[in-house]
């Protein structure tokens, strides 16, 4: 090509496998080899070959694999739309002049210790095998925005000195980018990845901007380290196990309107800036225990629906709650700025013991439903409980108050105290019909059983046996899932009637899993459908809950009421009780079933059935 008289132009031609491995090609000119468009019926081999002018393969066809490891460009090569059938080979390649492969689709990649230098362009190519360009070296821009990622997409070690951006792109395998340099700009914005993630010991220098993605799986940026402003994750999906662990971020971090539907891990990392989480929704475990906190936490209108873990940590700025809903809670941090827990839902334990608060404590509007402990804590400026609802008595043991609180502005008028440990209970708004009474004799006689009822009351020996070795045979884990909501409701329905006076009962529906293979399986779904006392005196009934739908429930069970039921939450002895009680009830009911008793409608079982049915303006 290098002679006058050769020509460099194939565009649109067809041609048979093409082997230049080796050579050192360039055109008298200086104009490019142009194969735009053109077809390749075999394979294109460039291997350890010297190309010195541009080379434009937009459009190519080749049917065979690209070969061009080792290969030196030192002018642009355009591959935008190219169609490569086979493998695509360019480890080792050198591109002087960038790369433009936009709209490509290949195979297998194996673009390993690859150098460009200019601008590397994959906007919206195709790959529908693994791709690797780890140890690759970019002295430009990376952009590999809207791409499809067949399977894995492995970029470790690279890196790239201008902005790099994966925006907008799909990842049906792995993304890698472990250890991995960018000295500008990192764009991840948009990108939806089924396999895992791993971003441990990569470094980014400018802004990350990771907003609205979609991590199907476990997702590692341990050890990460960030050293410039703005680093984002807001409105991002963490389906897997995620984790930041002795992650650095040198300024502000944000996961707002984020969603970690797995466990999350943020322990011993260094958070120089804001780390803002507000309306995140925590699913599972969330870490953020041991860890350093150079400024502001904000996890304000968040959710967690599991266990959020502050102890060990250091926070050197405020933390901002305000209207967050949190399940288990233990915080014990040293925290130098301003606590802000105004109306903040605790749904179970609040555990603040031997938090060193530094700045002024807000509770004003906070509810506690589980038991709330303050064992310990130094309050080190003023500390507020305005209309702070305790549902449980809360525990200040040692605390140290530098201003004495005024508890006198809370609101204990439904506090209950656990005389064997720690409480959970339900709202009272969870409370369905409170009051609901109705007179025996509306009870008494000929009863009519209504047909919804028929079914729950009706005796079933067979039914009745399967659930007692389903009882018997559940784990404490599956134990606790199904039927800790109905203690911590029961607990809440006690405080309405005066138990010790009059004796209540509670009873629990089970819904059965028909298609269920083993015993342990069998239960599907419990709730406490009522609570109810029959005062004599009154002569009637009344409920301090009840349920008016029973449709998807198979079963009903009765639990007289018991201390050693209600008093504690975490002790298992008091769920074994429960189950103890739970089981002794339906051997109750197969003994009358085998002695051929008529179920009378008014067994304490089926009473909720007969009420809320019959009763109730549904």
């Amino acid at each position: 090509m290098s002679e006058p008289d050769q020509e460099a132009t194939f565009a649109g031609g067809r041609l048979e496998s093409v082997d230049l491995s080796g050579r050192v090609l360039e055109t008298p000119t200086g104009e490019p080899i142009d194969l735009r468009g053109a077809t390749i019926d075999g394979d294109l081999d460039l291997s350890n070959a010297t190309i010195k002018v541009p080379l434009l393969l937009g459009n190519v066809a080749i049917t065979g694999a690209l070969d061009a490891r080792g290969a030196r460009f030192e002018r642009v090569v355009n591959l935008a739309g190219a169609k490569i059938g086979r493998q695509t080979l360019l480890s080792h390649a050198q591109f002087d002049g960038g790369l433009v492969a936009n709209g490509l689709d290949a195979g297998f990649v194996d673009a390993r210790d690859l150098l460009v230098d200019g601008p590397a362009v994959f906007d919206a190519a195709t790959f529908s095998a693994n791709v690797r360009f780890a140890r690759s070296e970019f002295d430009g821009a990376l952009s590999c925005e809207r791409v499809e990622w067949g399977l894995l997409a492995d970029f470790a070690m690279i890196a790239v000195t201008d902005e790099a951006s994966f925006a907008d792109s799909t990842f049906a395998g792995e993304f890698r980018l472990t250890g991995a340099s960018f000295d500008r700009d990192l764009t991840l914005s948009g990108i939806e990845v089924d396999g895992d993630v791993s971003c441990s010991h990569a470094v980014a220098t400018g802004s990350l901007n990771a907003s609205q993605v979609t991590f199907g799986n476990d997702v590692d940026f341990e050890d990460f380290r960030h050293y410039s402003e703005d680093a984002s994750f807001d409105q991002g999906t963490f389906e897997g196990y995620t984790s930041f662990s002795f992650a650095n971020f040198g300024d502000s971090l944000s996961f707002t309107d984020s969603t970690f539907e797995d466990e999350v891990w943020f322990t011993y990392g260094t958070f120089e800036g804001a780390v803002d989480f507000e309306e995140a929704r925590f699913e599972d475990l969330t870490h953020l225990r041991d860890a350093t906190f150079g400024s502001d936490v904000v996890v304000r209108n968040a959710c967690s629906t599991s266990q959020l873990f502050f102890h060990g940590s250091t926070i050197d700025g405020d933390i901002d709650a305000r209207g967050a809903t949190i399940d288990h809670f233990q915080f014990g941090a040293e925290l130098a700025g301003d606590a802000d827990f105004r109306s903040v839902q605790f749904d179970a334990q609040a555990v603040f013991r031997h938090t060193e608060f530094g700045g002024t404590a807000r509770f004003d509007s906070a509810s506690f439903a589980g038991d709330p402990d303050f064992t310990g804590c130094q309050f080190l400026s003023d500390v507020s409980f305005d209309e702070t609802e305790f549902l449980v008595r809360p525990t200040f043991d040692d605390a140290r108050f530098a201003v004495e609180p005024d508890l006198d502005a809370a609101d204990f008028s439904r506090s209950v105290e656990g005389a064997e440990g720690p409480l959970i209970v339900a709202r009272p708004e969870e409370l369905d019909n409170v009051g609901t009474t109705v007179p025996l004799d509306a009870l008494s006689g000929d009863i009519v059983v209504p047909a919804q009822a028929a079914r729950l009351i009706e005796p079933n020996v067979a039914r009745t046996k399967a659930l007692v070795t389903a009882l018997k045979n559940l784990d404490h884990e599956t134990w606790y899932g199904l039927f800790h909501h109905s203690l911590k409701l029961a607990r809440t329905a006690a405080v309405e009637v005066d138990t010790d006076e009059i004796p209540a009962v509670y009873v629990v529906g089970l819904a059965i899993d028909g298609d269920a293979e083993k015993p342990e399986g069998l239960l599907e779904e419990t709730s406490l459908i009522a609570a109810y006392t029959i005062v004599e005196k009154d002569s009637q009934i009344e409920c301090s809950h009840l349920e008016s739908e029973f449709d998807h429930l198979d079963h009903l069970v009765a639990v007289p009421a018991s201390a050693d039921v209600l008093d504690s939450d975490v002790s298992v002895a008091t769920h074994t009780e429960f189950r103890n009680a739970i089981l002794r009830r339906l051997m109750v009911q197969i003994a009358r079933y085998d002695q051929q008793e008529e179920e009378n409608p008014l067994q304490s079982d089926c009473l909720p059935a007969i009420i809320g049915i019959s009763h109730l303006d549904t």
